[in-house]
């Protein structure tokens, strides 16, 4: 306010006379200078307002409910407790109203994936660059923290049955399998949830949420004790998941803890794609019941789970060594001998309608070593090949040989007489062979004898 006006009021107490109106009414100093006083009230108010004084802002509210990715903001509208089942908690964010489940919320994109250890409820999981009880942040499928690499990220969280206190903040994503980025992802959010319980898996497989239906299985054991392999079967017949395990340990149930490699198993998965069992938590379950194989597998590798369940009808077949084991004896057991050699080719000729095979032990052999004292020779029909299991009694013009006095050529009474239970298969895919038979019988004048031989690759 300017000093005239801020004296005006002073000023007029020095008045002392009487004015006069045109209409000849008198009025009083006292009237008179009220009214000038509410007259310099109002030219007072209207001078001391600055036209460009600026109204005060109000406090800024801050933000509970939302995240920002890259410099982008989005609301969180929907949130979903995924519960695994296992000790850790899974939140799926939304900036979409309404959805209800994990699936939803990845259908509907930019979504943030929250995990962290039940462990952490009530206070805060830092971590930067190491693992921490499976905590981790993902934006969408592709973008997370990543352990083993630089930044430093952080999870807070609190919760009841129905509401949730929650930020977060990664200073570093990275993809899967691209290059790192340095974008920001954080956030918070305050208020109810909706949960969401995973049912069990069942004759299925995947990682994290994905489930692809298994329709079969197959298991495999090995003559030499080697790894027991169960083929888990895809609707389209491929194999989905592989796993093989000690011996051993068929039947028990492995615990992996994480700490190292695991010894006792091996898994692939896709038709042959190496799953990495480093650093991998959780357990293997694998038993028989009558002609019910039941598998179970659950694990946890850098916070992406594995899980594999099958219960139902298997096949099964063990699998021979590339070797031929031969005995002959009778009742003086003087006269019992048994040998094992190693099948180290296999070499073939065909003639006509038949075709010879000769198991060699050595890589020095020709089929010219025929008269060699441990080298089957086998002769059979060629209409027997991929004919499935046949019988030694149900085939005409085959010929074996397999000892000083059993080589070709030879003389008919020293052929053995097959058993009924006798049997040869022969396949024949690829350029490779898959051959198994058993023999057994006595030859004229000669002792009980045994054949048993097997070999699986090609033939020269």
């Amino acid at each position: 306010m300017s000093e005239p006006f801020h004296l005006f009021p002073y000023y007029l107490m020095y008045i002392d006379f009487f004015v006069y109106l045109p209409d000849k009414e008198i009025i009083t100093m006292t009237m008179f200078r009220q009214i000038l006083l509410t007259m310099a009230a109002v030219i007072v108010a209207a001078v001391g307002c600055d036209k460009n004084t600026q109204p005060t802002d109000s406090p800024k509210q801050e933000r509970t409910n939302f995240f920002v990715y890259d410099g982008y903001s989005f609301e969180i509208n929907s949130v979903v407790h995924f519960d695994k089942g296992d000790n850790s908690v899974e939140l799926w964010l939304s900036p979409e109203s309404g959805l209800t489940t994990s699936e939803a919320i990845e259908k509907a994109g930019d979504f943030v994936v929250v995990n962290t250890n039940v462990s952490y409820l009530g206070g805060k999981d830092r971590f930067s660059g190491q693992p921490s009880k499976s905590s981790f942040l993902r934006y969408g499928n592709n973008l997370e923290f990543t352990y083993g690499k630089e930044g430093i990220a952080y999870i807070e969280l609190s919760m009841t049955d129905t509401e949730l206190t929650l930020s977060f903040m990664s200073e570093k994503l990275y993809t899967r399998s691209a290059a790192e980025t340095s974008v920001m992802l954080q956030g918070s959010y305050t208020g109810k949830y909706i949960k969401e319980i995973e049912l069990p898996y069942s004759n299925e497989w995947g990682f994290d949420k994905e489930r692809k239906a298994l329709a079969k299985a197959h298991y495999q054991t090995y003559e030499d004790d080697s790894f027991s392999t169960f083929t888990l079967y895809d609707e389209a017949g491929s194999p989905a998941v592989e796993l093989s395990v000690n011996p051993s340990k068929v039947g028990k149930k492995i615990n992996l803890t994480g700490t190292s490699t695991a010894q006792d198993v091996k898994i692939r998965y896709n038709n042959g794609q190496k799953y990495n069992l480093t650093n991998t938590v959780g357990t293997i379950e694998t038993s028989f019941e009558g002609e019910t194989a039941y598998i179970n597998v659950d694990l946890n590798n850098d916070g992406r789970k594995f899980r594999a369940h099958y219960s139902g009808q298997y096949t099964s077949r063990y699998v021979k060594l590339n070797r031929f084991i031969y005995e002959y004896g009778g009742a003086d057991e003087t006269s019992y001998y048994e040998g094992r050699h190693e099948v180290v080719k296999l070499m073939t000729k065909r003639s006509g309608d038949s075709q010879t095979f000769y198991f060699s032990p050595s890589e020095s052999y020709t089929i010219n070593t025929a008269n060699s004292t441990i080298m089957p020779v086998l002769t059979v029909p060629t209409s027997i090949i991929n004919a499935g299991k046949k019988a030694f009694t149900e085939i005409s013009g085959w010929y074996l040989a397999f000892d000083l006095m059993q080589v070709s050529p030879f003389e008919s009474e020293y052929k053995p007489h097959p058993d009924e239970k006798d049997w040869i298969e022969i396949r024949y895919a690829n350029d490779k062979y898959e051959i198994d038979l058993e023999l057994s019988g006595i030859a004229t004048g000669m002792p009980v004898t045994h054949l048993d031989a097997n070999f699986i690759g090609k033939a020269e």
